[in-house]
């Protein structure tokens, strides 16, 4: 009924079709497995930072926020120059090496992961946006968005975080924190390879629709 499809849409659910398309199957697919990691950004970088004597964790994280205030406001000028695979590409590349960073276990190169966060973060999801937007037809777009939110903020969150606690019990206790971002990282280029291998970007005579 009416109430059934009103569900369907706000969850993005109705433009399950549309991942017929192969690029959009694969941005779709690289977003929740991205996405899984991402919790422990959030949960397990301000522990990090706290075990390794860092005493304003908020103050230490605050470079995330900077480059991705920066990240956005160049997001205008990335997209009409660059072709949505290569800003994609970067992205992934930059989440790779955030947690390749923390893997060292020090101060400095986990500050410098986490300035590599607003970039992965921002260029992903913010880009990702313009090329749903760009490559749906006109009256599924906003079906489409939600749908993204659906797999990189429903699934992703919910099975994100018992994920990566679940990693971390199996893994620190044995390699530590180097063990636990090794792991974490390895998914994320998994993900990369993914993106860079199903990606195929529309033909040439279609490319302003895909830029």
């Amino acid at each position: 009924g009416g109430t059934a499809r009103g569900w369907m849409d706000s969850l993005g659910l109705s433009a399950i079709k549309l991942l017929k398309d192969r690029d959009l199957l694969v941005y779709y697919s690289t977003a929740l497995l991205f996405s899984i990691p991402l919790s422990a950004y959030y949960f397990h970088t301000p522990q990090h930072l706290e075990e390794l004597g860092v005493e304003k964790v908020g103050a230490a994280m605050t470079p995330a926020q900077g480059i991705e205030t920066f990240a956005m406001l160049a997001m205008g000028w990335v997209v009409v120059r660059y072709r949505v695979k290569a800003i994609l590409l970067v992205a992934i590349g930059a989440g790779v090496l955030r947690y390749a960073f923390y893997a060292v276990d020090s101060v400095n190169w986990l500050i410098l992961g986490i300035a590599l966060h607003g970039i992965c973060w921002t260029f992903f999801f913010e880009a990702g946006k313009v090329f749903v937007h760009r490559r749906v037809e006109e009256g599924m777009r906003t079906q489409a968005q939600a749908l993204l939110v659906f797999f990189t903020m429903g699934i992703a969150g919910l099975v994100g975080i018992p994920i990566v606690e679940w990693i971390r019990n199996v893994i620190s206790p044995h390699y530590g924190w180097n063990g636990y971002w090794i792991v974490l990282t390895g998914i994320n280029v998994v993900a990369m390879a993914i993106f860079a291998v199903g990606y195929r970007g529309l033909p040439s005579k279609d490319i302003t629709y895909d830029r």
